[in-house]
């Protein structure tokens, strides 16, 4: 999902799901902009709760997973907007018409169950 903010400038957001060999799927969250970038791992329930942030549900949207750094990110997920925040950066994503975003984590969580099954 590709992004862009008139002050930020243009990134990117990518989900990515590494099968361990014997453990559980690893999701991670990537988030570029212009030469900055941080990553940070999410449990299954992160993803989850991120997800419904996205979607409007719940209250609780806020994750603070940790980065390869050992840095906490701070995600908060609304129906209009994405906002991460890490140190001295704090970027909003559009999630998308229709809530998109929320949409598209969705089925990634579904696919996951799925092969766990």
């Amino acid at each position: 999902m590709a992004f862009s903010d008139e002050e930020q400038g243009a990134g990117r957001v990518a989900v990515i799901v590494t099968p361990p060999a014997g453990e559980a799927p690893r999701t991670t969250l990537v988030v570029e902009l212009e030469g900055w970038s941080v990553h940070c791992a999410l449990t299954t329930g992160q993803l989850h709760r991120l997800t419904n942030g996205l979607a409007g549900r719940g209250r609780r949207n806020t994750i603070r997973p940790l980065t390869a750094s050992e840095e906490h990110v701070h995600l908060t997920g609304t129906p209009e907007v994405l906002t991460v925040e890490f140190g001295d950066h704090a970027i909003d994503i559009p999630a998308g018409p229709r809530r998109s975003f929320s949409w598209a984590l969705r089925a990634l969580e579904e696919q996951l169950a799925a092969d766990a099954a």
